[in-house]
């Protein structure tokens, strides 16, 4: 969630100053991508069922890591910074419905203390990446913003597969 929520956070800053959009405009883009996400949603159960809740978890995080670096790199071209949206919205919508799906099974007999502790962590989360992503991009810039996300995100992907108490 830090490596996410850094970009997302300033996803709207970074598409203004890009496009010179106006907020209506730059919402356009957040509905993309609220869209795309609801419907990876509804497909994710079928994915997850066929190829298991760990690969799930992997494959979407390395897209994830890989789509939040092509925003820094492409997404200054409207058209492409959409398509990466939105692959990102289904990549994001599948994973993190396979993530919580095998976190509820890390110990069954605690799984409302176990998605306790997922919230908090999924705050605390978008509070460093909100942190994080705001002093690069006044310092750096938005690519900075997607190189420390990338990051952030393939740590997640490494710390879940070293994690070897979830299985499909």
């Amino acid at each position: 969630m830090t490596g996410f929520y850094g970009v997302y956070t300033f996803l709207g800053t970074f598409a203004t100053a890009t496009f010179h959009f106006n907020t209506a405009q730059t919402g356009v883009i957040f509905i993309t991508y609220g869209s795309a996400n609801f419907i990876a949603n509804f497909l994710a159960g079928k994915f997850i069922a066929l190829i298991g809740k760990k690969r799930s978890v992997t494959i979407n995080g390395l897209a994830s890591a890989a789509l939040v670096l092509s925003l820094g790199i492409w997404g200054q071209h409207l058209a492409i910074l959409l398509i990466i949206l939105v692959a990102l919205a289904l990549s994001q919508g599948w994973g993190v419905t396979a993530l919580t799906a095998a976190i509820v099974n890390i110990v069954p007999s605690n799984r409302s203390t176990v998605m306790s502790f997922n919230s908090a962590f999924l705050y605390y989360g978008l509070t460093l990446g909100s942190a994080a992503g705001g002093l690069l991009l006044t310092k750096i810039g938005f690519s900075a913003v997607t190189i420390v996300a990338a990051v952030a995100l393939l740590s997640a992907v490494l710390i879940a597969n070293a994690l070897n108490h979830y299985s499909d």
